[in-house]
């Protein structure tokens, strides 16, 4: 006896909670793409800019290498003006929404690739698989560099603020979060594998 392919059925709430789904990606992607134009043009206009900065926890910053002067900071946010951008704070200032609109438009269309198959009855598989993988590894390098060129970008206006007076860093990310997100991804990517590997073996069964 040959064997047989069975294709789960997705029942009506899924199929309701599926598309709901892929209405909010869509949605994401257009508004991704329209506040990632809007801020390539605020960059590209005339200031002054506003561009935010956050110093890392327990920060202890120079203020001015004259005098020895010295800012405790912990954990501040809050934005710096400056009335223009030169070259080495424009090239990231651009490059941060460009990449993190990118970042977002791919991750967001690996998983509507996903539902879609989903709706379609096939959850486990190695095209899903892969969905799942490069949507983890698109997002976590993505948002890496987005992140470093609006560190670029913060460091560069402030740099320009206080005519370099400030020695440090004032923009900094967790890597536990990155460290986090890549064991989410790699655990969900092994469970699609293995998934997958699985129904091939059960289909092979039936």
């Amino acid at each position: 006896m040959s064997p047989t392919t069975h294709t789960p059925e997705v029942s009506r709430g899924d199929r309701f909670a599926i598309w709901a789904f892929v209405v909010a990606g869509a949605a994401i992607i257009v508004f991704t793409g329209i506040q990632a134009v809007t801020r390539v043009l605020a960059m590209l206009g005339e200031g002054p800019h506003l561009v935010p900065i956050q110093f890392p926890e327990g920060m202890t910053v120079s203020l001015d290498p004259g005098t020895g002067a010295v800012l405790s900071v912990t954990g501040a946010t809050g934005t710096i003006r400056v009335d223009s951008l030169a070259a080495p704070a424009l090239v990231p200032g651009i490059a941060a929404p460009i990449l993190a609109a990118v970042t977002t438009i791919v991750v967001t269309g690996c998983l509507l690739a996903l539902a879609a198959s989903i709706l379609r009855g096939k959850i486990f598989s190695r095209r899903n698989t892969a969905l799942v993988v490069t949507a983890g590894i698109s997002g976590l390098v993505g948002y890496s560099l987005a992140n470093l060129a609006s560190t670029m970008l913060a460091n560069e206006a402030v740099h320009s603020a206080v005519g370099g007076g400030l020695i440090s860093s004032v923009f900094a990310a967790d890597p536990l979060v990155y460290l986090l997100a890549a064991f989410t991804v790699a655990v969900v990517a092994t469970a699609f594998t293995v998934g997958a590997r699985l129904q091939r073996e059960t289909e092979g069964l039936v």
